[in-house]
């Protein structure tokens, strides 16, 4: 058998970090077309379009109910202070079982996110705007609004789904290019609505309340990262 030959979808999917599935499968769990759209992602086990920074949003609340699944974070409530008045804002705590470890791939959205927690070497509750903005963006860019998508395309480069080559352009701006193993990604693609749905387990124990401030801190993040406004 050729290195990397596919194996059966389950395989592939068990390997996958349920943000990774999400990316992978993202019209199973959002509005799609076969229309190419403004601001559309190719979906790659589908061919048929979502809206990115509808997805990049999803993407954040499936990280954050993946880590709190697990018993890496908590999400918290954390109480800000402003001159006159005071509100609560979600917050993510490291748990004491992840401070030791980081079981995520670290080149995962969930990985990065769990490993800038560990890296803050504190048992605080971070602002969740400020662990999505340093866990999934990093520095400021002008693609901000879509780190969770890059970030996912290229983790899964460790199971050849996808294979990242650097480039240059006049060797003054640099990128990646991301290509898709259309073979893998085929294999991949026959996986059941049951099967995916069941990656998301995390996502689905977060009320609607806690999805929507966690988009809401998600969005806030990407502003501000994004130097030219989101």
């Amino acid at each position: 058998m050729p290195a990397h030959a596919p194996t059966s979808p389950l395989d592939l999917l068990a390997q996958l970090t349920p943000s990774e599935v999400a990316l992978a499968f993202a019209d199973r769990f959002l509005p799609a077309t076969s229309e190419k759209q403004p601001w559309g992602y190719l979906v790659m086990t589908s061919g048929r379009y979502v809206n990115s920074p509808n997805l990049a949003a999803f993407m954040a609340e499936v990280v954050v109910g993946a880590l709190v699944e697990r018993g890496d974070a908590a999400l918290l409530e954390r109480p800000t202070r402003f001159l006159l008045w005071s509100r609560s804002r979600p917050a993510l705590q490291l748990s004491a079982a992840a401070a030791s470890g980081n079981r995520w791939p670290v080149d995962s959205p969930e990985g990065r996110v769990l490993e800038w927690l560990r890296a803050q070497r504190d048992d605080a509750a971070h602002l969740l705007r400020d662990v999505l903005a340093e866990g999934l963006i990093g520095d400021p860019n002008d693609a901000a609004h879509r780190a969770p998508l890059d970030v996912g395309l290229r983790g899964m480069a460790r199971l050849h789904l996808t294979a990242v080559a650097h480039r240059s352009t006049m060797r003054i701006v640099r990128y990646d290019e991301v290509t898709i193993d259309q073979a893998r990604v085929a294999v991949l693609s026959r996986a059941s609505d049951a099967d995916v749905t069941e990656c998301l387990a995390g996502h689905r124990a977060l009320s609607a309340n806690e999805r929507a401030r966690i988009r809401r801190a998600w969005t806030s993040a990407a502003a501000l990262k994004c130097p030219h406004g989101y």
